[in-house]
């Protein structure tokens, strides 16, 4: 529930619209916020979605399917969509291969690019203009960061 993610869900559903698709629910939630987690998992499984789209940080990640699995929500009949960063966490850490196993069925990653449209060009003429000597120093972090932050959120998303 943060700006990235408000824009990541505002342009989901203005492709969701283009492609005709039925959004039938949407939540969002601070990150390790359990309260939030549940409400939006119980969302999903009062709305009758079968496709979810799950943009969350890593650590939310393994709480969301556990969830997800004790409503039965995962499995033969279920997709969902998460990020590649938040996928690697979770096996990164796999506890039981028999229970995430079960869960990873039906559970697609994409991989997004930061550096996509104005925001990349940005990013781009920064680092064509510096020379390599200036790379390391911390005011080429700032300019660097300064490039890739804009008045609009959602810009180069």
């Amino acid at each position: 529930n943060d700006a990235w993610g408000r824009c990541f869900v505002s342009e989901a559903m203005t492709a969701s619209s283009k492609l005709g698709v039925d959004v039938v629910a949407s939540s969002g939630f601070p990150l390790r916020d359990l309260s939030g987690i549940e409400k939006a998992v119980s969302l999903v499984a009062e709305s009758g979605a079968r496709v979810t789209l799950c943009i969350v940080f890593p650590a939310d990640l393994e709480v969301i399917l556990e969830m997800a699995d004790g409503l039965g929500l995962l499995g033969t009949g279920y997709a969902w969509v998460t990020s590649q960063q938040s996928l690697e966490a979770l096996l990164s850490g796999v506890a039981d291969p028999a229970r995430t196993s079960k869960q990873l069925t039906g559970l697609l990653e994409m991989q997004m690019d930061l550096l996509d449209g104005s925001r990349g060009s940005r990013f781009h003429q920064v680092l064509s203009n510096t020379s390599i000597e200036n790379l390391d120093s911390p005011a080429f972090g700032d300019v660097l960061t300064e490039a890739l932050i804009s008045k609009d959120p959602c810009d180069g998303y």
